[in-house]
């Protein structure tokens, strides 16, 4: 059980960092939008953009976390019950 649950925090690690890295990418989008003239002006198209980054992002999260929650009191269930069953004399 213990290598299901370091493969899921692996997979807790990697969808955080990917959602860090897309919120980075889109504050530099809305910086690089308001380098671009017009100056100080941000075009709607950016700032869709980036809300839609951040969506994705943490919509990512969210879904990974849930999941893995999900499969690990499965993996609980099934391991209970693998006792239980062991535990009985045949």
């Amino acid at each position: 059980m213990e290598k299901v649950l370091d493969h899921s925090h692996a997979y807790h690690k990697t969808a955080i960092h990917l959602a860090v890295f897309m919120v980075i990418v889109g504050v530099c989008l809305l910086i690089a939008g308001l380098a671009i003239p017009p100056q100080g002006e941000i075009h709607s198209s950016v700032l869709i953009a980036f809300g839609e980054i951040i969506t994705f992002a943490f919509t990512l999260i969210g879904s990974v976390i849930g999941i893995s929650a999900h499969y690990k009191s499965i993996i609980k269930q099934i391991l209970t019950h693998n006792e239980k069953v062991s535990d009985q004399p045949h």
